[in-house]
């Protein structure tokens, strides 16, 4: 105890602080906003009857994704004011981490989309959306293209080695989603065949989504990914109506050069070193201070 008591009170109550919010940003990052969509018409409902169908069926969906559910989808009230939803969750998460991304969004669609009619919320680890059923509206195709997100992070031309393992990457993955090698609908892999360097990918399809349907979707958004909507990105993610994709290049120690002329925006990478791998100082630093905070709990607990 003599120690402790030498330490400063103020250092302690930092570096718990600090542990606390490392985790409320590994959790934060799973309802991370990515995108909404949000029909022009507002729904009529002097009567309230469409409000309290809808929220009923919020309660439902947040009922539902607290029973391990990753996917699932429901009506409910009596037309001309029922209304139908779901939510999808990543397959690769945990019940709680999936109640709380559906949670986030339930809890928030009017701050989202007001009284729309039909509303679609895309975060990180999950995404929901409802219409009234008497609305019409445009559904679009299952491999609409409705979200992307790519990184101006791009790989030089002469380095061929990111795009030959990203297109093997992708292979794998759209064999992976359609054939069920993981879990229905959703495959993730941390893919390499020749080089140190793999490229982590992901996929999910909706669950009310045929096997082969499934594989379609992915092969679109693939597609997209190699084309013109991520170009040579290290890194993407490419949302389509029923299904969506991301990928990464992984070990790669990336630096913003000073631009040589305007519009050099491009990122050079550093490849690993002779032992295959790489210093991830910004892990380390994260770690350090996790521990740090883990310490500091236990000191004042001591106290």
């Amino acid at each position: 105890m003599g120690f402790l008591t030498k330490l400063p009170s103020s250092l302690l109550i930092f570096s718990a602080m600090v542990f606390l919010t490392v985790l409320a940003a590994d959790e934060e990052d799973i309802a991370q906003f990515v995108y909404k969509e949000c029909a022009a018409q507002d729904f009529q409902d002097p009567a309230g009857i469409y409000s309290d169908n809808l929220k009923t069926l919020l309660s439902s969906l947040v009922s539902h994704s607290d029973q391990a559910e990753a996917f699932f989808n429901t009506t409910y009230g009596k037309p001309p004011n029922a209304v139908k939803g779901l939510y999808q969750c990543r397959g690769d998460l945990t019940t709680f981490e999936c109640s709380n991304c559906v949670t986030k969004i339930a809890t928030s669609t009017d701050t989202f989309c007001g009284k729309a009619v039909a509303v679609r919320v895309q975060l990180t680890g999950c995404y929901l959306s409802y219409e009234i059923v008497a609305a019409w509206f445009d559904q679009g195709s299952p491999t609409k293209l409705v979200d992307k997100v790519c990184p101006p992070n791009y790989i030089q031309d002469k380095e061929p080695d990111f795009i030959q393992q990203r297109d093997s990457a992708f292979d794998e993955l759209e064999n992976g989603v359609e054939n069920g090698l993981s879990t229905p609908g959703f495959y993730k892999r941390s893919h390499s065949n020749w080089s140190d360097v793999p490229v982590d990918v992901l996929g999910q399809c909706d669950g009310d989504l045929e096997k082969s349907d499934c594989g379609d979707c992915v092969r679109r958004a693939c597609y997209i990914a190699m084309t013109s909507e991520c170009g040579r990105s290290l890194s993407g993610q490419i949302y389509l109506k029923k299904c969506y994709i991301s990928y990464k290049y992984q070990g790669l120690v990336l630096s913003v050069p000073t631009p040589s002329s305007p519009g050099d925006t491009n990122i050079y990478y550093t490849p690993p070193n002779s032992s295959g791998t790489l210093g991830n100082l910004t892990t380390q630093w994260t770690v350090e201070i996790a521990l740090g905070g883990i310490a500091a709990l236990g000191f004042l607990w001591l106290l």
